[in-house]
């Protein structure tokens, strides 16, 4: 009995696996391109965004959530490249007979796979949330419309991100994920 309970109880490598997911995709050249695009994407949208809130500084915290979840619609695209990169390279490869062959466990695995994609798309539109503070930063500055911006304060950034992006990025990813 003693056996049979010691060969059920096998430590976890699912943070080994995380660590080569990070390894792999995060020095990806389409990861670094989305890095870079959302970035750029946050900062046109903070200096060239002009919505359409009559007396509402251009960086109240009403409008950075409204750009944020904006982004977060937009956050589809990275989330589905970065699965369709993690999720189908062993099928393409023809690697899928040999993994499924190695003494790991699909729980490891697939949560593994899925922590990376979703890791990898908060990343990226965390950057993009970083790029409409920059923007912000920037044109609040250097505009002659200063007096269209209030004080800057990073809680107006944080919050919505926290609460529209994770959320939307999460069942994205699971959507996507299951359908990999």
């Amino acid at each position: 009995m003693k056996n049979f309970m010691k060969s059920r109880i096998q430590p976890t490598i699912l943070p080994h696996l995380l660590a080569v997911e990070w390894r792999i995709h995060g020095s990806t050249w389409s990861f670094r391109i989305a890095l870079g695009a959302m970035f750029a994407f946050g900062m046109l949208i903070a200096i060239g965004g002009n919505f359409p809130f009559a007396n509402v500084h251009k960086n109240s915290p009403f409008i950075v959530a409204y750009a944020i979840g904006f982004l977060s619609l937009v956050g589809i695209l990275p989330t589905t490249l970065f699965a369709a990169q993690a999720l189908l390279k062993e099928h393409d490869a023809r690697f899928d007979a040999i993994l499924t062959a190695a003494p790991l466990r699909i729980s490891d695995y697939l949560v593994s796979r899925f922590v990376a994609v979703f890791g990898l798309s908060v990343l990226t539109l965390f950057a993009s949330m970083v790029g409409i503070a920059c923007g912000h930063l920037i044109a609040m500055y250097t505009s002659s419309n200063a007096g269209q911006f209030g004080a800057f304060s990073l809680l107006s950034y944080l919050q919505p991100f926290l609460l529209l992006i994770v959320p939307n990025t999460l069942l994205c990813t699971a959507i996507v994920c299951a359908m990999a």
